[in-house]
C-alpha cells in the first residue's frame, strides 16, 4: 500500500516528526512533482 502524506498544512514540529518517522523505516519514496494530483496518478493514498 503507498500513503502520501499532506505536509503543506503542518507545524514545523508535526513536519519534523512525520520526516523522522518515515526515516527509520526502509519503505520511504519520494518523487516529482511533489502534488498530491500527482500522487492520485501513482497510486498512492491519502495517509
Amino acid at each position: 500500500m503507498q500513503l502520501v502524506y499532506d505536509m503543506d498544512e503542518i507545524t514545523d514540529e508535526e513536519m519534523i516528526a512525520r520526516v523522522n518517522e518515515l526515516a527509520l523505516t526502509s519503505f520511504g519514496q519520494t518523487f516529482g512533482p511533489d502534488t498530491l494530483p500527482e500522487a492520485r496518478n501513482r497510486g498512492y493514498r491519502p495517509a
